[in-house]
């Protein structure tokens, strides 16, 4: 049994804003995290991507990408921007590189 208020995440989560790629073989789009953690992030994109979309997401600061698939999914409000969470298949510290060092 877990208390109430607390947080059961699997890693801490960090507001940072990264500029990142987002991809699901259709199209590449400019987009931009504003929350992270170790297993996903909160993205910002100018476009919406459905629940369950498999996707690849580029850090433009460290040039590497992880397969994600977006798994929670903003208010549909266009003409946007549309807010994406998405979990990564494995725990990656790495990605995110120095944005997530400080934690």
């Amino acid at each position: 049994m877990t208390k109430a208020g607390t947080d059961l995440r699997q890693s801490p989560r960090v507001v940072r804003l990264v500029p990142l790629t987002i991809s699901d073989g259709d199209r590449s789009l400019a987009a931009q995290s504003q929350v992270i953690n170790l297993h996903g992030a909160l993205i910002v994109s100018p476009q919406p991507f459905d629940l369950g979309s498999e996707v690849a997401v580029t850090n433009l600061r460290t040039g590497t990408s992880i397969d994600a698939t977006v798994v929670w999914i903003g208010d549909d409000d266009p003409p946007g921007p549309f807010k994406l969470g998405v979990e990564f298949g494995a725990p990656s510290p790495g990605f995110w590189g120095s944005d997530y060092d400080a934690v």
